[in-house]
């Protein structure tokens, strides 16, 4: 484990308010990413990742260090957005896109910036249809950047119930994509 998130976690255990900040420049975009493919808006996104930041400030003494810090707080994200999820489902309401509050796409050519713009919003409405545990596995392999055994630890379940989760998230993905004609028919 890195010396940097051994101070992270010693100073989230003890509950120093002041290692929110770092804990935002150093895996804000990550926790965002994850909040964001997985509830489909801004919004939402932008309020789970900082109730992840104070969430870890609460759990912090659950991290027994047998894990990478980011393992851990993958899985802390990750089943604050599927709590978020089956709490909405109750509810019976839907995630409506509003990229209106967006921040500004770094890309100085406006058209690039639009296309990619039009690829994410795709994106996030295709992941919207896939089942919120197929959903988690998928973002947290792709984006989370996470080993199957992390992904495992993190969502609790078998290796090889990843596997078999991470390839039906993938097969329905392809079939959203060729059903819209995004993508020609696999053999």
């Amino acid at each position: 484990m890195r010396d940097a998130d051994k101070e992270t976690i010693r100073r989230c255990q003890e509950g120093d308010v002041s290692v929110l900040s770092q804990l935002l420049d150093v895996y804000g975009e990550r926790i965002y990413a994850i909040c964001r493919r997985m509830v489909g808006n801004d919004a939402d996104a932008e309020d789970l990742m900082q109730q992840v930041l104070l969430r870890v400030l609460d759990q912090a003494h659950t991290f027994d260090g047998r894990s990478r810090f980011w393992t851990w707080l993958s899985r802390v994200t990750a089943n604050h957005a599927l709590n978020f999820l089956k709490a909405a489902r109750r509810r019976r309401t839907e995630v409506l896109e509003d990229d209106a509050g967006a921040a500004p796409d770094p890309t100085r050519d406006p058209f690039e910036a639009s296309a990619r713009r039009e690829d994410g919003a795709v994106l996030d409405r295709l992941l919207g249809r896939l089942a919120a545990r197929h959903r988690a596995v998928l973002v947290l392999r792709e984006l989370g950047e996470l080993t199957y055994s992390e992904i495992a630890e993190a969502l609790e379940i078998p290796v090889g119930t990843v596997m078999s989760r991470l390839a039906r998230a993938r097969t329905r993905l392809r079939d959203l994509l060729e059903s819209e004609n995004l993508v020609g028919p696999m053999e």
